[in-house]
């Protein structure tokens, strides 16, 4: 499977040697619910609480959401790409692994959403490797601390969220007014956070903290999340916690996707395409996670070619206005369609709960 110096971590094995479907699935969600998720909840829930004007914009479920769900896919879409092809580097290490496309995942979101944040982190980046005051070195999963020199790397990090406590109690050592934000600056300011902490800090809670003293702040936009799934999508969020609970209620998606395959065809794209939780994430690929239903299927049932699918994957759930002409109707009318696939569905799956 893989060369003497190319080992494949034991974690995958069992899975990339299952020979048929059910036993491969089986196994997938095993490693997913058991070994990947515990790693992408901690990290997104850490890395994503983000700058402290998010909370009165209640951002933070829906960036967490939409990063997890696509951390979950391309980890999915490589393990399957492995066990079709046993000449790709393989994985040594699994949950090392996890947290690093976790970690990038999560960079790559913060910098896209908050510019001005990710331009102070540059500066502190350039600051802290080009004066010898400071000392940055790299974690075991790609998380960077950083530190003054004559500490040393030694001294223990400080724990999550000390920088934080300290910012909210008004306990860090005042640098003074900021009346020019020069290196020089930049640098005592840096001094006097990292001392008043008394040990190294992870670079983001730094960048926490200097944005909080020089009064940086990115714009958020406010997401309207008005339009929610009615009951039957509450099941598929409590199903979303972990595909370990997909599995235990398995049975109720395969209900539910017998069920949406058999509502009309404008119907079921409405409904898809849509398809939200309670915070506005998308419950369409949850289908595919579980192994209720392959994209080939979804494809199949929105009418569209596999590869249409495949180019909206990662945009789902589609605003109405797309589905709209995606359709050749009107915004209200998908509204419409999509109000009478959940009616019937909410009626037909409590038939369902009652018959199991």
């Amino acid at each position: 499977m893989a060369s003497a110096d190319q080992p494949v971590d034991e974690l995958l094995v069992p899975f990339l040697q299952a020979a048929d479907e059910d036993t491969s699935q089986r196994l997938l969600a095993h490693l997913i619910s058991r070994h990947a998720e515990p790693i992408i909840q901690s990290i997104t829930k850490y890395k994503l609480r983000g700058p402290p004007e998010r909370a009165a914009a209640n951002l933070h479920g829906l960036d967490a959401e939409d990063v997890h769900a696509e951390i979950l896919l391309n980890l999915l879409s490589r393990l399957l790409d492995l066990k079709k092809n046993r000449h790709l580097n393989p994985i040594a290490n699994f949950r090392s692994y996890v947290a690093v496309i976790s970690y990038n995942a999560c960079h790559k979101h913060l910098r896209q959403r908050y510019p001005k944040r990710h331009s102070l982190k540059n500066r502190l980046r350039y600051l802290l490797t080009h004066q010898a005051a400071f000392i940055i070195w790299e974690g075991a999963n790609s998380e960077q601390f950083c530190g003054l020199t004559a500490w040393g790397k030694k001294r223990r990090p400080a724990s999550t969220g000390r920088v934080e406590q300290l910012i909210q109690r008004g306990q860090e050592n005042e640098a003074g007014v900021l009346a020019k934000q020069g290196q020089e600056d930049l640098s005592r300011l840096v001094i006097n956070i990292l001392k008043s902490v008394g040990s190294p800090v992870e670079l983001d809670e730094l960048v926490t903290a200097v944005a909080h003293r020089m009064g940086i702040k990115d714009v958020t936009i406010r997401i309207d999340d008005s339009d929610k799934e009615r009951d039957f999508s509450k099941q598929l969020v409590d199903t979303r916690s972990t595909i370990e609970a997909e599995l235990e209620r398995r049975s109720y998606l395969q209900g539910l996707w017998k069920e949406i395959a058999e509502l009309p065809p404008r119907q079921r794209a409405a409904l898809l395409l849509n398809l939200r939780d309670a915070e506005g994430g998308d419950c369409t690929r949850l289908f595919v996670f579980s192994g209720v239903a392959t994209m080939r299927q979804i494809a199949l049932a929105l009418d569209l070619p596999a590869e249409r699918l495949a180019e909206l994957w990662n945009d789902l759930p589609l605003e109405d206005a797309n589905i709209a002409q995606m359709l050749g109707v009107k915004r209200q009318q998908v509204i419409n369609l999509r109000k009478c696939a959940r009616e019937r569905l909410a009626r037909r799956m409590k038939w369902f709960e009652k018959g199991k």
